[in-house]
């Protein structure tokens, strides 16, 4: 990503690269460390209490996504959350899921 003077782009990028840096510790973690999984996850999400993602995994920035209890996301899943995405209780994610709010102009002349 380029450089950027102004504030809100230092910001996006400081949460983007944090965002990087934590699925990539999740993605490389030992598998039988559940531990540690579970540490980074919580790390990564925030306030979710008691979610479990089975890396590899990957998200844009990690504090939009809002999980209820007992969550488990399977491996290969992607979370493209420029905006909140809200799971509830009792949620279990199959492998290769994608859940995303980023969107593009559909119109070719718009993009």
């Amino acid at each position: 990503m380029p450089d950027c003077p102004t504030f809100q782009m230092k910001v996006f990028l400081k949460n983007k690269k944090r965002a990087r840096r934590l699925t990539q510790e999740l993605n490389t973690v030992d598998r039988s460390d559940f531990k540690k999984i579970s540490e980074i996850v919580r790390e990564l999400l925030g306030k979710s209490e008691g979610a479990f993602i089975n890396p590899p995994f990957y998200c844009d920035y990690g504090y939009n996504v809002y999980t209820g209890d007992y969550f488990f996301a399977n491996r290969n899943c992607q979370f493209l959350d420029g905006s909140p995405i809200r799971f509830g209780d009792h949620v279990f994610i199959a492998p290769n899921c994608v859940f995303t709010t980023a969107e593009h102009a559909i119109d070719a002349e718009q993009r």
